[in-house]
């Protein structure tokens, strides 16, 4: 092996070519660190998002998910930097909207069957499958209100829409799936948010209603309602 091979395969080993196809070992080795081949500097924060993919090719150095050639999501984003925003087209009835650079995605359902309806658990599911974390987690009075004025944007009725939360485990504690509990036996925990239309706890059939859904009203505050998870609705996704 020549010095000159050794020293690239160093570099690529070390340096990392990350996920775009470089014509030649040479100007990956280059571009990963932080050197373009025709012998120009490659700027300051050659991968700050560690993406593997050199800064001045990646349109979005501060997002692990963006790259050229990383798949397109319905997020109001160009993931793959190829200059165009949700290029492969959203779900049916699904809008992406966008609070403080993070992304949501509204499936709104209809009586007419146009969008996706689906039980509490293949609302998560299909938000995994659109390249989501999961379930909206509405958990504060800001979020709430932005929710809330997004549908009024949307839609002008007033959809059930399931979003992050449930007591399948434990009766009467409500917990999201970061693990955060934010209702125990009739009460907001400390430092948490809810925002009930009826207390859970109020409904006769409360040990049947175990996933909370989300319904615009004119004030912020009781959008919160306690459904039977297999019932089939519209739903908002987070990233």
């Amino acid at each position: 092996m020549s010095p000159r091979w050794r020293t690239t395969l160093l570099l690529v080993v070390f340096c990392g070519c990350g996920r775009v196809g470089y014509e030649d070992a040479v100007s990956c080795a280059a571009l990963s660190c932080g050197e373009h081949p025709d012998g120009g500097a490659a700027g300051a924060g050659i991968d700050a998002d560690g993406d593997g993919v050199n800064a001045s090719l990646d349109c979005a150095d501060d997002r692990a998910n963006v790259f050229p050639g990383a798949r397109e999501v319905c997020n109001a984003r160009d993931d793959d930097c190829d200059g165009d925003i949700d290029e492969e087209g959203c779900p049916t009835l699904c809008f992406p909207r966008l609070m403080e650079a993070r992304a949501y995605l509204f499936c709104i359902s209809s009586e007419t069957g146009e969008a996706e309806r689906l039980t509490w658990i293949g609302s998560r599911n299909a938000c995994a499958a659109y390249g989501y974390a999961g379930l909206a987690t509405i958990d504060s009075s800001a979020k709430d209100v932005w929710v809330s004025d997004r549908l009024g944007e949307l839609t002008g009725g007033l959809p059930l829409l399931w979003h992050e939360g449930s007591d399948r485990e434990n009766e009467g504690e409500w917990m999201r799936r970061n693990g955060q509990v934010f209702w125990r036996q009739g009460a907001t925990v400390a430092g948490a948010y809810a925002a009930w239309t009826t207390t859970p706890e109020s409904s006769p059939n409360a040990s049947l209603e175990d996933c909370v859904s989300y319904r615009r009203f004119r004030l912020p505050g009781s959008t919160f309602t306690a459904l039977r998870c297999d019932e089939q609705h519209g739903f908002i996704c987070e990233e």
